[in-house]
């Protein structure tokens, strides 16, 4: 599997993991196929600001200016944040045919 290296200034955001692999290599990513989540940025901010959000993915090759209010709200709000390396692989780990920015998994 390539490696791929993308700096992404997250500055102020106080819990904070990398997840740099494959949709099989790790088992938080692979279980977003089952779980409670909302797709996208829009959805996500409504769920981080309603309190709904357990933890927020993002994926490393979105766009910057998409993902520095929803990491700010992350923070705001103590919400974890981890990175996936592309916007495919997040969508693929979701089961939906086009990549996505952001997923946020909501609290049971």
């Amino acid at each position: 599997m390539e490696k791929k290296e993308k700096t992404l200034d997250l500055r102020g955001v106080s819990r904070y993991t990398i997840i740099v692999c494959g949709i099989g290599g790790n088992k938080m990513l692979s279980q977003l196929s089952a779980a409670s989540k909302v797709v996208g940025v829009k959805q996500s901010a409504k769920a981080i600001k309603s309190g709904r959000a357990d933890r927020v993915y993002i994926a490393l090759d979105a766009e910057q200016r998409v993902l520095r209010p929803i990491c700010e709200l992350c923070r705001q709000m103590q919400v974890e944040v981890e990175e996936v390396a592309t916007m495919a692989e997040l969508g693929d780990a979701c089961m939906i045919d086009v990549g996505a920015a952001v997923v946020t998994v909501l609290a049971e």
